[in-house]
């Protein structure tokens, strides 16, 4: 009997925490990801990597992706849109030479005060984007799924420039 109570109260006290989890996602504002606004880069030996957002109003903020090589060629550019929308934050992706250049769509699923997880299983890669807050001039955005039947992740460490 104690084991049987033991682990009904496991069940619940799971639940509970996973229903938290989820109500805190679907409860994030743009606010608590105001860490992710400003200029960001990454020097590789390849080129430059940047990515710039700016607040547009209470419920958009917009970015921009792009990565410039040494011989001054942009060989990646995206548009990235945070916005919240009816309760729920959606991070929306448009980028150049890929998917016909229609937006794709991933909505939040997981929130903390340094960390915002954006899903999207039925997009081919990446299925999921994650953006870490490392310290105020440091974060680390991370795109991650299945490519060509194994998983895939790539990261991408940035520093604030302003």
């Amino acid at each position: 009997m104690k084991y049987a109570t033991l682990l009904t109260c496991a069940v619940l006290v799971t639940a509970c925490k996973s229903n938290t989890d989820k109500k805190a996602a679907s409860a994030a504002t743009l606010h608590s990801a105001q860490w992710l606004l400003g200029n960001w880069q990454n020097k590789t030996p390849e080129g430059l990597s940047t990515e710039n957002w700016e607040r547009l109003n209470d419920s958009v903020y917009r970015g921009e992706s792009y990565f410039v090589t040494h011989k001054n060629e942009t060989t990646f550019a995206e548009t990235m849109m945070l916005e919240n929308t009816k309760g729920k934050m959606t991070y929306t992706v448009t980028t150049k030479n890929q998917n016909n250049e229609l937006p794709v769509r991933f909505y939040l699923t997981e929130s903390s005060e340094a960390q915002l997880v954006f899903e999207n299983p039925k997009h081919d890669f990446p299925t999921k984007i994650t953006y870490t807050l490392v310290k105020p001039d440091s974060i680390v955005a991370v795109i991650s799924g299945t490519s060509n039947g194994k998983a895939e992740q790539v990261t991408f460490p940035m520093k604030k420039i302003n």
